[in-house]
């Protein structure tokens, strides 16, 4: 067996040639003369390593080398291979080669085309700093080792189609010209991209234990990964997209992260995760987001054109037989499993070009938000709501029971923090530096009232008005006349908003004016009580009625009493009616 990997060979005897030499020979492969080559070629066996540092590689001698290595199976078998610093020349075909130990063509350039398709690395494959000026293909290769492709160059093309990587696959750095295929490859360590520039990706259908990573990639043309799985996270951050992505459908079972990454053209995003992270995120273009389950942070994202994050029931995607699949999401956490994804902030975003559907913001940080008046929202977004059933507190004892409505995560962050702990529960899952200010947060509520108002939904709208009531109505910074009459529109009729408040102040108004006028206002005789109810509610709305004498025994208190109710009466009446129109119309 021939053992020609020693890494203390002489180089060459030509001048200027560093190729390292043949066993037994003073001359390169490049420069050895056909006599000598025929006889190295009669000691070549399956199985021996190839030593050709340096050297000169024409693909003729390359081929009848490699025939030589075939086992009985018709497969080349090779041991060590060494080809650091090699230039190929011609059709390179290591098809269906079994390497059983390390693998490198460090800094190799292949002036021609070059297929490993079929390969199986055992030990250790290194390509890095490898050019490839015509198409490579590593179609169905298998890496049981590392494989390593960092800073390598593809100036025609890479296919590694249904390639499997049992360990790390770093692609770190590498530059691919045109269209690089990952289609249906497997990675079972961590796939890692960082600062790789790409003209063209395509990762369908594949799969990968510990995540991929594009950090500070560049792709100018398009990104595509669907049909995917990823059993750890989908890291883009930093990352600069110039053409169409397609992101999806996937799964990936702990978060997809996009942290400054810039996208120039139209993004589509499909997937199931437990998290999803866009802070600071660029979509100079079109973003259709549609996820399950996430939880999904926006805070200082930029959405330069109409974009939407929606909440769907199931992501489906193309097979290669032409068919419709729905993602499997069984390696999503238990924990990470909800109805529907959920809104965690968008602090600092701009969000007039945003529409949210199908989503939780229940604990969605709106603070600091921008043009959120702006803010599309459609079908079911669901807001958080106020305390069920009724509470007693020592601090508050006039909050026995909370009319329904919606609620923000601000507002229910600072009554938490001004005595109404135990009936504003809160799994602290969302946390503030500073506890927001009744006016930042009444702000909030103007901007999400706006925003209802803007796509016709004014009972939407009602909610948010009275939640921008109530923080005006706790605000320091107010005026004391000015609280004073928000306290007095919300005791009396909620805001214009709560009908039977009005109702009941009405009622109450009524009899207290009644127990008055006919205790203290009449100048001779008593009237019954049910007389005087009935002679102050008939001259509140302006009906004749006979009086028995009432009327011209009304002493100063009850003539007064009489006045104030002709004018309140109406007024409270009007804003029964108010209140209800406020939540139906359209």
């Amino acid at each position: 067996m021939v053992d020609s990997t020693s890494l203390l060979r002489a180089s060459c005897h030509h001048e200027g040639c560093q190729g390292s030499t043949l066993p037994g020979a003073s001359e390169c492969l490049e420069h050895i003369n056909e006599e000598a080559f025929e006889a190295y070629l009669t000691g070549v066996r399956s199985g021996d390593n190839l030593t050709f540092r340096q050297s000169i590689i024409h693909a003729r001698r390359l081929q009848r080398i490699l025939e030589a290595t075939r086992n009985d199976r018709g497969r080349i078998e090779i041991g060590r291979a060494s080809f650091q610093g090699s230039s190929f020349f011609g059709e390179i075909r290591f098809s269906s080669a079994i390497f059983h130990q390390s693998a490198s063509f460090l800094a190799a350039q292949f002036k021609h085309s070059a297929s490993f398709d079929g390969c199986t690395f055992e030990d250790q494959a290194s390509f890095s700093a490898c050019t490839f000026v015509r198409s490579a293909r590593f179609t169905t290769a298998t890496f049981k080792s590392m494989a390593h492709f960092a800073g390598t160059k593809f100036e025609e093309g890479v296919s590694f189609t249904e390639a499997t990587f049992f360990d790390k696959a770093r692609f770190s750095d590498c530059n691919c010209n045109k269209a690089a295929k990952f289609i249906g490859a497997r990675f079972q360590g961590k796939a890692k991209f960082k600062r790789a520039k790409f003209d063209d990706i395509s990762l369908n259908a594949v799969r990968a234990d510990q995540g991929i990573t594009f950090y500070q990639a560049h792709v100018d043309g398009d990104f595509r990964i669907a049909g995917a799985y990823i059993q750890s996270s989908l890291s883009l951050s930093e990352a600069n997209f110039s053409g169409t992505s397609k992101v999806g459908p996937i799964s990936c079972s702990e978060a997809l992260i996009a942290v400054n990454t810039t996208w120039k053209g139209r993004v589509n995003v499909s997937i199931a995760t437990p998290m999803i992270d866009l802070t600071g995120a660029r979509f100079e273009k079109q973003l259709d987001l549609s996820a399950r389950h996430a939880k999904i942070a926006m805070p200082d994202t930029h959405f330069g054109m109409p974009s939407m994050v929606t909440g769907v029931t199931r992501l489906l995607y193309s097979t290669s037989e032409g068919g419709r699949r729905a993602i499997s999401e069984h390696q999503l956490p238990e924990g990470s499993i909800r109805t529907r994804p959920s809104i965690t902030t968008v602090s600092g975003a701009d969000l007039s070009n945003l529409t949210l559907s199908n989503v939780d913001v229940r604990r969605c940080k709106f603070i600091e938000s921008h043009n959120l008046e702006k803010l599309h929202i459609e079908g079911n977004v669901l807001f958080g709501g106020t305390p069920r059933g009724f509470t007693f507190t020592r601090k508050r004892p006039l909050s026995l029971w909370w009319s329904p409505r919606r609620v923000i995560a601000e507002e229910r962050h600072w009554r938490r923090s001004h005595g109404w702990r135990s009936s504003w529960p809160w799994d602290g899952s969302t946390t503030y530096r500073i506890t927001p200010s009744p006016e930042l947060v009444s702000h909030i509520y103007r901007s999400l009232r706006r925003a209802h108002e803007e796509s016709k939904n004014e009972p939407g709208a009602a909610d948010f008005y009275y939640g921008e009531m109530e923080m005006r109505r706790h605000s320091k910074s107010a005026p004391k006349i000015e609280r004073a009459t928000i306290w007095a529109y919300w005791a009396i009729c909620g805001y214009g908003l709560r009908a039977s408040r009005a109702v009941a102040a009405l009622i109450l108004l009524i009899l207290g004016a009644t127990y008055v006028v006919n205790t203290f206002g009449l100048t001779a005789g008593s009237a019954s009580f049910s007389g005087t109810l009935r002679f102050l509610i008939e001259s509140s709305i302006s009906l004749k009625t006979d009086n028995n004498g009432i009327d011209a025994n009304l002493n100063a208190i009850g003539a007064s009493l009489r006045i104030f109710l002709r004018i309140a009466v109406p007024a409270l009446f009007g804003l029964s009616l108010l209140a209800v129109r406020n939540r139906i119309k359209r």
